[in-house]
């Protein structure tokens, strides 16, 4: 039974990890894309 338990603990700990991951991922490319698309604003706008 422990076997069990240990097993699914590490199964839930690797897809914890990789959900951190991909919101990392994420989360870089929505700054990323906020940023050219703040500068391609601002070059758009009349002065």
């Amino acid at each position: 039974m422990m076997l069990l338990y240990g097993f699914l603990r590490g199964i839930s700990a690797i897809l914890r990890r990789v959900a951190e991951w991909k919101h990392g991922r994420m989360r870089n490319a929505y700054e990323c894309a906020e940023t050219a698309f703040g500068e391609l604003e601002s070059s758009c706008k009349a002065e």
